[in-house]
């Protein structure tokens, strides 16, 4: 815009157009990486997510909570390596994602993820790769109970 006004239109077209072209053999240098080296094959890991009862709706909106037991010692590199995981709820269907430990008894956590829809859902049971359940691997490690983190399904009422 300061050059246009300052020369024309046109000049300001053509210096833009130089940069661009000057800009072109630096690109080469910084290629983007593709996770060349990640697993992204379907991994079909995650176990069959439960049925809905007879006459529910798969349409309806559908929160998922996931409950883990941490050593306060472990606490920081518990939230990095989920936080680092968010991404992969995020990527793989998600819109809203959070965690938060329980007041009553501190080291459990709750972390919660919401979906547009059940049968969202259950796509994103698809969706997961090998990659990500190396890093889903690496968060569950961090639960002190045997059978490790207690998953739960809901879903929102029908629209009324």
């Amino acid at each position: 815009g300061q050059v246009a006004t300052i020369t024309s239109v046109q000049t300001a077209l053509l210096i833009a157009a130089g940069a661009l072209l000057l800009g072109i053999p630096l690109t080469r240098r910084f290629a983007v990486g593709q996770a060349e080296g990640a697993d992204l094959s379907a991994a079909n890991a995650w176990p069959v997510a439960p049925a809905l009862s007879e006459g529910q709706s798969q349409d309806r909106p559908a929160l998922v909570s996931v409950e883990y037991q941490v050593a306060s010692s472990q606490t920081e590199a518990f939230l990095k390596a989920l936080q680092a995981f968010a991404l992969e709820r995020r990527r793989d269907g998600a819109t809203a994602w959070s965690i938060h430990e329980s007041v009553e008894t501190p080291g459990t956590w709750i972390e919660t993820f919401q979906l547009p829809s059940w049968l969202e859902h259950l796509e994103q049971h698809k969706r997961v790769t090998h990659q990500d359940m190396a890093a889903q691997e690496a968060v569950r490690a961090f639960d002190t109970r045997e059978g490790g983190p207690v998953v739960r399904h809901y879903v929102a009422p029908p629209r009324i």
